[in-house]
């Protein structure tokens, strides 16, 4: 295993490095793959686990040259990686640091690689211009969610993170095959339910890294429940109500509605306290908040796990 870790190590360094050289030598302004390393070399040092040093810089490199043939590479490299570990690792410790390494290698490049803050500024201009193309797609997050719950609920916890990392891997390789195979019944499955002038998937992105920093991050599994049904329902509620009630701005933001605002915060709020009590009601209520005041290039996907990561960290300290 020494020999192993050294060698993906220089692997990964050398592989960072060359690519480096050809952003400064073409004069791409592109620092994702710098801060990826840096963190990458940051989990070395909390988690002295080469593997996660590399699933953070090769996660910001997959999604960096996503929509190209090139991405398969570093995505095949990730799932040999994830097998690998839960295989060597399996009945001491589940994937948690995996998990979470993954999370923020995709994060990173979303919000500072300038190709992927493009397609995600596409994303966010054609956002609302269509009402059936929103609904259905917030009608397909509702659905993802309640199956995402039930997986949290009923399979074991090794197990379930395990499997939602293939699951989360395979499922950036369905987003790259809707661009490059543009005449796949996979990609044209995806475009039906994508906006115009988008590129597919980028909503899907933020989600997954949003998905697995909860999931890495929460200290208890029921308030990673809590942040799904936020993050898939309660969100998706957001939208349907605020596209089709006429209700006031919000203050703070007049693209989000007050109709929106409690079509997300009541759902949430009678499920956090159903699940864990009327205290666990303030997660709703921040959640909500959170995904009120997102805005671009910070995607309400990431803003309302961290901020139930957050406020979960300070009810356990009370």
């Amino acid at each position: 295993m020494i020999f192993f870790d050294f060698l993906l190590f220089n692997v990964v360094i050398i592989a960072g490095s060359i690519t480096l050289f050809r952003i400064f030598r073409y004069k791409l302004a592109d620092y994702s793959l710098i801060v990826s390393l840096l963190i990458g070399l940051l989990f070395y040092l909390f988690f002295p686990d080469t593997i996660d040093f590399a699933i953070v810089v090769l996660g910001t490199l997959s999604i960096n040259t996503l929509y190209s043939r090139n991405s398969y590479v570093f995505i095949a490299i990730l799932i040999f990686l994830t097998v690998l570990d839960g295989a060597l690792n399996f009945s001491i410790s589940p994937l948690l640091h995996e998990t979470l390494s993954l999370g923020v290698g995709i994060s990173i490049s979303l919000l500072l690689s300038n190709s992927v803050r493009l397609m995600n500024l596409d994303n966010e201009n054609e956002r609302g211009k269509k009402k059936r193309t929103e609904v259905e797609r917030d009608v397909v997050q509702i659905f993802s969610g309640i199956i995402i719950l039930f997986a949290i609920i009923l399979i074991p916890k090794v197990l379930l993170e395990g499997g939602l990392l293939l699951a989360i891997l395979i499922s950036i390789v369905l987003v790259n095959v809707a661009a490059v195979e543009r005449e796949s019944r996979i990609s044209k499955a995806i475009l039906h339910f994508e906006r115009n002038n988008v590129q597919p998937g980028v909503g899907s992105l933020w989600f997954i890294a949003g998905l697995m920093i909860l999931i890495a991050l929460s200290l208890r599994w029921r308030v990673v429940e809590i942040g799904v049904f936020a993050m898939a329902i309660g969100d998706s509620l957001a939208t349907i109500g605020g596209v089709n009630l006429r209700t006031k701005k919000l203050f703070y933001n007049h693209k989000k509605s007050i109709g929106g605002f409690l079509f997300m915060l009541i759902p949430t709020a009678i499920f956090a306290f159903a699940i864990l009590g009327p205290l666990y009601v303030l997660l709703a209520v921040v959640a909500t908040f959170a995904e009120s005041i997102s805005r671009y290039p910070v995607d309400d996907n990431i803003s309302i796990p961290l901020s139930v990561i957050a406020v979960n960290l300070l009810i356990s300290l009370l």
